[in-house]
């Protein structure tokens, strides 16, 4: 009797023992304690709107729910979610009214970080930085939320059925430029004379490293990542140039004589990618690569290299 009393003893101690590990979390602030999992949050940078949704989490409510389905795409946002506003000034009435017991921001609303503290706790992740690698921030961040929320275990096997996935994306491939495959630079065109060309540091750098894919124009890491340039650096494209949808005046640009005289214009190997957000969670570099690889699909696989 005694021993059977024990175990069950020492069951509750290990269960309690193990909700106060899942209650406490570190941000880039310091240690953050919470007496029960968080059951009304607001996640007010897209990177951890994908973090709550990979976690099967729906948050109460996101900043600039139209932009997140524009330019993230992916996960797609569940139903009944409240938008409070832009992301750079979210309205403090509208997230107030809500009365969530846990605000999520990130690298850009950092300056926000004391007023929200006023309506409720908040975690504070500061995931971008030149000088870390961003990649293994965006992954230390969504394992700390699944903590958390006690979806650890659902987090681990959606990083591994990621693995696998990029693992075949990455043949398929390799396999339709038959075991050559060219370079490839990524971009987001922003007008007729600049674009944005991502670095070292990018989830898109990742995603190309994940699919066994290099860059031909080398920038130094960066905050975010990107690079702003101008629109004649892409002569430096060696291979295959993917531009980001969406860029209203692609129509425009790619009809023009100096964007036809690009090398990689002549050698038919340009193309565009469905939206995906290049500032993202973990999670963002498998649906980054997802649509790289889909991209690259549909190009000639006996395409000449692009000769300046």
């Amino acid at each position: 009797m005694k021993s059977a009393v024990s175990l069950c003893l020492f069951g509750l101690l290990l269960t309690l023992s193990r909700t106060g590990l899942a209650l406490e979390i570190t941000d880039s602030t310091g240690v953050h304690h919470f007496d029960k999992t968080p059951q009304r949050v607001i996640a007010l940078s897209w990177n951890n709107v994908e973090n709550l949704v990979e976690l099967d989490i729906t948050p109460l409510a996101i900043a600039d729910i139209s932009g997140y389905n524009t330019w993230v795409a992916q996960p797609t946002l569940p139903e009944k979610v409240a938008d409070v506003g832009v992301r750079h000034q979210p309205s403090l009435e509208r997230i107030a009214r809500l009365k969530p017991d846990l605000i999520i921001i990130g690298s850009t609303q950092g300056a926000m970080l004391q007023k929200l503290k006023l309506i409720a706790p908040v975690l504070y992740f500061d995931d971008f930085h030149a000088d870390h690698d961003n990649e293994e921030s965006a992954r230390s961040t969504f394992i700390k939320l699944a903590r958390l929320f006690d979806r650890e275990e659902l987090a681990l096997k959606k990083l591994e059925k990621q693995k696998a996935k990029l693992n075949e994306l990455r043949q398929q491939v390799a396999d339709h430029f038959n075991g050559e495959p060219p370079s490839v630079d990524v971009v987001r065109l922003t007008n007729l004379s600049h674009v944005y060309i991502h670095d070292s540091n990018s989830m898109v750098h990742a995603a190309l490293s994940a699919l066994g894919l290099k860059e031909s124009i080398s920038l130094p890491a960066s905050t975010w990542g990107v690079g702003l340039r101008p629109m004649t650096q892409l002569t430096e494209v060696e291979g295959v140039l993917l531009q980001i949808e969406p860029f209203p005046l692609e129509d425009k640009l790619f009809n023009l004589p100096f964007w036809k005289a690009m090398p990689f214009a002549n050698a038919r190997r340009q193309g565009s990618v469905e939206p995906a957000w290049s500032y993202g969670g973990i999670s963002s570099r498998y649906y980054m690569a997802e649509k790289l690889s889909k991209a690259l699909l549909e190009l000639p696989s006996d395409a000449p290299e692009a000769k300046p």
